[in-house]
């Protein structure tokens, strides 16, 4: 209620504003513990925002517009949570740690929130076995800027059970199967020029189409051998 019609943003505005003012008193508190410089903090969302998922209608919590105008929408991006498109699955990920990483550094890199885990295992030098984030990859080396390569997988899956399709990322080929939809993200953000049906592109979307089923399977392996709560000895 403290930052309602504190800004000309509307509910968007008021968010940032007590997000801003929660993160400023994180990082007020490490200053004066004298830990700022060599404290790790990672910001991101989970998913973009839910066009279809929140409510329209916002009159009962005090509001006279509806959540799009509110500021639940992804821009010119397409889609929004729970859809495979760039509204539902491009997110804000960022990394602060003075005396690991390099300052105001932007990475283009397909990246997916499974990497923290094996990043901050190799942060600690730990070595995960390989049921522990099998899907995971350390992101370390583009972090501290010693390499401009990621080991491990270089395609990135994602996948919401019940709204839409597994979509698979490749460098800046992006397949949606299910839907029939095939892009180049790095000219093509929004996802309006579908060239699933280019003929040029068959060769391409089969190698992910190969890549999405060899991956899902192997997912599919990993549940029926693994148990809850006990790991595989691989």
């Amino acid at each position: 209620e403290r930052f309602r019609n504190t800004t000309s943003a509307g509910m968007l505005g008021e968010m940032i504003a007590e997000t801003d003012e929660i993160v400023g008193k994180l990082f007020q508190t490490l200053e004066e513990a004298g830990k700022i410089d060599n404290t790790l903090i990672v910001f991101m969302s989970d998913n973009g925002a839910g066009t279809n998922y929140v409510p329209q209608n916002l009159e009962k919590y005090g509001w006279s517009q509806n959540a799009i105008d509110l500021g639940g929408e992804n821009v010119t991006l397409r889609g929004g949570k729970g859809y495979q498109h760039e509204g539902g699955t491009r997110l804000p990920f960022m990394w602060w740690y003075p005396n690991g990483f390099p300052a105001r550094t932007i990475e283009d890199k397909t990246v997916s929130y499974l990497d923290v885990f094996r990043t901050l295992a190799d942060l600690v030098n730990y070595s995960p076995t390989c049921n522990e984030g099998p899907d995971s990859r350390s992101l370390l080396p583009i972090l501290s800027g010693e390499s401009d390569e990621i080991a491990g997988p270089k395609e990135v899956l994602t996948h919401a059970v019940k709204v839409s399709p597994q979509a698979i990322r490749k460098n800046q080929w992006k397949l949606i199967p299910g839907s029939n939809e095939f892009f180049d993200i790095s000219k093509d953000p929004g996802e309006l020029n579908n060239l699933y049906e280019e003929e040029w592109a068959h060769p391409i979307i089969a190698n992910l189409q190969a890549r999405l089923n060899n991956r899902m399977a192997s997912i599919d392996e990993r549940e029926e051998t693994t148990n809850f709560g006990e790991l595989e000895i691989c």
